[in-house]
């Protein structure tokens, strides 16, 4: 019976840090419907859209991201998608072993006189093991236990990465007659 008791209460108390690292991570990150979403609208100077989307395939490019154009149905707009990557310190020292590759997917779209972008999907690499970000603090095979520093982490490098993309956006272009 003994037993019994404290298997219940073991069953408990993991399902409530399972709860309470899920809330933290709603604190610390922005979410939608339960997942990890970076999005927003912003306006843009009014330029030519295919000079807006030059800028984009450069930020692209620059931050190693893979990188595809859509075709819209609607000409006054574009889309690109890709998919990106950056390491994320999970333990108490830069050691290599303390990093974790975080994945993700990303849209923006274009008009001329705004963009949006999206970065959602996120995926916790650790070896060859991957979990959905929203799970892998309660995932024990990727040594889940609640951290708020590795998602402050997150949020402080995919700022850096949304203010690099607005930067980009923004950057005169130095044409010389």
């Amino acid at each position: 019976m003994k037993k019994i008791y404290a298997l219940l209460v073991l069953a408990f108390l993991v399902s409530l840090h399972s709860a309470s690292a899920q809330n933290a991570l709603a604190e610390i990150l922005p979410t939608s419907d339960g997942e990890v979403v970076f999005t927003k609208v912003e306006e843009l100077k009014d330029q030519d859209l295919e000079i807006h989307m030059n800028k984009v395939e450069t930020w692209f490019v620059k931050n190693g991201f893979s990188f595809e154009q859509v075709e819209e149905l609607d000409s006054s707009r574009d889309k690109a998608l890709g998919r990106g990557s950056i390491e994320v310190l999970w333990g108490p020292n830069n050691f290599e072993q303390y990093f974790k590759k975080l994945k993700f997917d990303i849209e923006v779209v274009v008009k001329k006189d705004r963009y949006q972008y999206r970065f959602d999907h996120f995926v916790v690499q650790d070896g060859s093991r991957e979990a959905q970000l929203e799970i892998f603090q309660s995932d024990t095979r990727l040594g889940g236990r609640y951290n708020p520093a590795f998602y402050k982490e997150i949020d402080h490098k995919m700022n850096g990465l949304i203010e690099s993309l607005h930067s980009e956006l923004f950057k005169k272009d130095n044409i010389s007659s």
